[in-house]
């Protein structure tokens, strides 16, 4: 099975087979039943075993949460939040567990109720994008997390230092988009634009 193994790496290297028909040989497929029995037979064994496992599980459900949003892949983000469920259970966040058992019921039926939405999200439009970069991709949370959240917790937002009457709330929303404007054109009388480097690309 090692040859095997080799062998097709080889084919891969040398661009003889694609990644997709790699993947689904038979002998992978194979070596994966085999991992999974013995993960299967460690965790009836000991508990610490299990314990590692199952850590090891939770890991590979954070890091499919992170490379769904960055890649822009619907169907991954729809199988991690799903993945997430029974480690929501297990922590006690029932409020986590029933508000993403309900959105992944409801986005499983998105196909049939909104064709339209169900097609923009499967080319990665469920996303936010600040470069057109493949690892960008951006929660929407998150990006409103690193903006609007940010201008308004800093220093000179609502709560630091303007206050939160309701009208330094409205003068607040009303400036952002002057501000913004300000802001691009000191980075252009400058000559300095917040981009992505070479390095993070």
């Amino acid at each position: 099975m090692v040859d095997q193994v080799e062998e097709t790496y080889s084919f891969l290297v040398a661009k003889e087979t694609t990644l997709e028909s790699a993947v689904a040989s038979d002998m992978l497929i194979q070596i994966k039943d085999m991992i999974n029995t013995k993960k299967a037979e460690l965790s009836t064994r000991s508990k610490t075993s299990q314990l590692w496992i199952n850590y090891q599980r939770m890991l590979r459900t954070a890091r499919m949460v992170i490379r769904a949003d960055r890649t822009g892949s619907w169907m991954m983000h729809l199988r991690a939040v799903s993945d997430c469920l029974p480690i929501f259970a297990a922590a006690g966040h029932y409020n986590y567990l029933n508000s993403a058992y309900l959105y992944v019921q409801e986005m499983c039926q998105l196909e049939a109720r909104h064709p339209d939405v169900y097609d923009k999200f499967s080319r990665g439009f469920h996303v936010i994008r600040r470069s057109n970069q493949c690892w960008a991709g951006l929660s929407s949370d998150l990006m409103i997390e690193q903006t609007l959240m940010r201008s308004l917790k800093s220093s000179g937002g609502l709560t630091h230092g303007s206050g939160m009457t309701e009208e330094m709330r409205a003068l607040w929303t009303m400036s952002i988009p002057i501000t913004s404007e300000y802001n691009n054109a000191m980075q252009e009388f400058n000559d300095l634009t917040y981009t992505t480097s070479e390095q993070h690309r």
